[in-house]
């Protein structure tokens, strides 16, 4: 559930109707602007960012709050410290656990999970995975959110975009 586009009443209408159907868990995200758009900005009478529609979610009593976390640095974070400060806020806020962005390297996320206990997050941080399924459809992911791309996955892909016949072959 994000916060794009929508009022808040129009947002928890939607958190309502899921709750109505026996939906129980719901990951609470700012969301991506509309393509047009460029930056994120609130609908007008919208939620600000993610830890407003999670306090809002949490005040129901009715959700699990799953977050978005970023082991790499968001593109719109101000410092490296950036995201460990919205993460932890969002934990605050009421959320019970974090799925991290994709990421590739395994340092990279117990570098960040070291972090956020540093920094006195205690929620649990769960690792994001993106299969790949086509390469140019990573690389284009991977720009939009800031994640770095290994080389050696950039050389293996260079002879095919088709990632089962990379496993195959390897």
């Amino acid at each position: 559930l994000t916060c794009v586009n929508a009022t808040r009443e129009e947002t928890l209408a939607i958190a309502d109707s899921y709750s109505a159907v026996g939906v129980n868990e719901i990951v609470a995200l700012r969301g991506d602007p509309p393509k047009d758009a460029g930056k994120f900005t609130p609908a007008e009478g919208g939620f600000a960012n993610s830890v407003e529609l999670i306090a809002a979610l949490k005040e129901t009593g009715k959700f699990k709050i799953r977050v978005g976390a970023y082991p790499d640095p968001h593109p719109d974070a101000r410092d490296e410290n950036a995201d460990i400060t919205w993460l932890k806020q969002k934990f605050e806020a009421g959320a019970d656990s974090a799925i991290t962005q994709f990421f590739f390297n395994p340092d990279t996320f117990f570098r960040f999970r070291d972090r956020c206990a540093a920094a006195g997050i205690t929620g649990k941080i769960i690792p994001g995975i993106l299969p790949i399924t086509s390469w140019k459809g990573v690389q284009k992911f991977a720009a939009s959110c800031g994640t770095p791309l290994p080389a050696h996955y950039a050389e293996a892909f260079e002879t095919t975009d088709d990632a089962r016949q990379l496993a195959i072959n390897s």
